[in-house]
């Protein structure tokens, strides 16, 4: 579960609190928990499982949105940055997600979009298509911003954009411009693309890709990552047990009903007993 600490001056446990509860009820109406275990269960198993970030309106009649903790099915479907070194993924600046929509679930997301798959380029036959292929690509870039620091009368500090700052000057009457500098941002854009064209253009609120990957156990080798599962070093034990119990299969099934065969007379004991 995550979890907010205050750390510094400005900060305090009650601000804290209030923050912690967010975070709660944002897990909770996620349902967090069926994402959480689906991630580290792919994480124990192959070596590497996700969740994502998303945006969802909080109710039909509202332009509310709110975060989601969503679950990845399918880790497969996500194709991360291969310049990463970082465990969580922070550092990712591309990424894709493909997925497989049929041809009417297509036509009625993206009814002005072609029927383009990613294969051959050509258009998708509504009868003989399996579906039309469709990904997101996730794209991070660097920017420089200036930002301002307001001091009040009575020693209020507060940070800002230099641009929030010139677009809502009436949110920060009484506060002076102390100093400025320009810092490091990031954008985040996606791109919802079929074979042909890129048919949405979005950008994404936060610094980072919502894409956050759970590894199992990491091993870099001459500059190689490798993933591996908790039952990756199992694999040769698990094999020769197999064929331990393959052999065993294979005298029992090839053995003859009756173990021993013999002339009669050559078997010194009762009748009943050999039967």
């Amino acid at each position: 579960q995550i979890r907010v600490r205050p750390v510094d001056d400005d900060a305090d446990v009650q601000t804290a609190d209030v923050y912690n509860g967010i975070i709660r009820h944002i897990e909770q109406v996620s349902n967090s928990g069926m994402a959480y275990d689906t991630a580290i269960d792919y994480a124990v198993t192959m070596g590497f499982g996700y969740l994502r970030l998303d945006l969802e309106y909080i109710h039909d009649d509202t332009f509310d949105t709110e975060p989601r903790i969503s679950a990845v099915e399918n880790p497969f479907s996500i194709y991360g940055d291969p310049w990463s070194t970082s465990p969580d993924g922070s550092d990712w600046n591309r990424a894709f997600v493909v997925d497989k929509l049929s041809c009417k679930e297509f036509e009625s997301r993206f009814p002005d979009a072609e029927k383009v798959d990613w294969e051959n380029g050509e258009p998708v036959d509504d009868d003989k298509g399996d579906g039309v292929g469709i990904a997101e690509y996730w794209k991070r870039t660097e920017e420089q911003r200036p930002i301002l620091l307001l001091v009040g009368e009575n020693g209020e500090r507060v940070v800002v954009r230099q641009d929030e700052y010139e677009d809502h000057p009436e949110v920060f009457f009484g506060l002076t411009v102390h100093a400025q500098r320009m810092t490091r941002t990031h954008k985040v854009m996606q791109y919802l693309m079929n074979g042909a064209e890129a048919m949405e253009e979005n950008e994404w609120v936060g610094g980072h890709i919502p894409l956050i990957p759970v590894y199992g156990e990491r091993v870099n080798v001459d500059g190689k990552l490798y993933l591996r599962s908790m039952f990756r070093d199992a694999k040769d034990s698990q094999r020769m047990f197999n064929y331990w119990r393959t052999c065993s299969t294979e005298i029992v099934a090839l053995a003859p009903k009756n173990p021993y065969v013999g002339a009669v007379g050559q078997f010194a004991t009762d009748a009943h007993k050999w039967q």
